[in-house]
């Protein structure tokens, strides 16, 4: 995916002293402009769970299914401080156990609808050992949760919630967010949960239709 470029105007004012008359106005106008530096590339576009048969699936529990993989890629022209967001397009189909962890509920990704119901959800894990600044070069996971105001300890546990910044690091320990990067690579885990089968409607096939868009913000 080529990302366009962005281009933010400030805002500009005229103005003149409420008691004097002037002949002559200050404009100030600002603006940043940040080209078109990085591409973001992924293992794959889809990736299928396969069929799966209800006599596999729990009847009064969440079933797991194998856990699948996912690689993502930044490549940038130059030195570049950026982080990933999420988007989950189906947010709203979303459904978990009743005593799932607030951290999960927050984190988890929706799989769509399947006659008319919810059919579970997804997660999306790091792999802390496959976190690459270069090609042989480790890096460290750092998040947002206000859109890159502020920073967590680079090298603490990430996972990939819908809507948070994340970044990378070439040095754990600080909170000072992204490093600037030509080059980024992560391996995450996508682990799926089926809902359980007295919660589903399975009269007729249904498909998994999780849809997410991970987007690549400039810092």
């Amino acid at each position: 995916m080529r990302l366009p470029a962005v281009f933010l105007l400030g805002a500009f004012a005229v103005a003149a002293p409420a008691a004097f008359a002037s002949s002559g106005a200050d404009l100030t106008l600002a603006g940043t402009i940040k080209p078109e530096a990085c591409e973001i590339t992924t293992s794959g576009r889809n990736m299928r769970v396969g069929t799966v048969s209800t006599q596999d699936l729990n009847r009064d529990s969440y079933s797991r299914l194998a856990n699948k993989w996912f690689g993502l890629y930044v490549h940038c022209k130059a030195p570049t401080r950026f982080a990933l967001k999420a988007a989950d397009n189906r947010a709203d189909s979303a459904v978990l156990p009743d005593d799932a962890s607030a951290e999960d509920r927050e984190r988890a990704y929706g799989l769509g609808w399947g006659n008319g119901t919810k059919i579970g959800y997804y997660l999306v894990n790091f792999k802390p050992e496959r976190i690459w600044t270069r090609y042989k070069e480790l890096g460290y996971l750092t998040h947002s949760s206000d859109q890159g105001i502020n920073w967590n300890t680079a090298g603490a546990d990430v996972h990939f919630k819908p809507g948070e910044y994340v970044g990378v690091s070439t040095r754990a320990g600080h909170s000072t967010g992204p490093s600037a990067l030509t080059y980024m690579g992560v391996s995450m885990d996508i682990e799926v949960n089926i809902a359980p089968l007295r919660q589903l409607d399975v009269s007729e096939n249904f498909r998994v239709d999780g849809s997410a868009v991970v987007e690549l913000n400039y810092l």
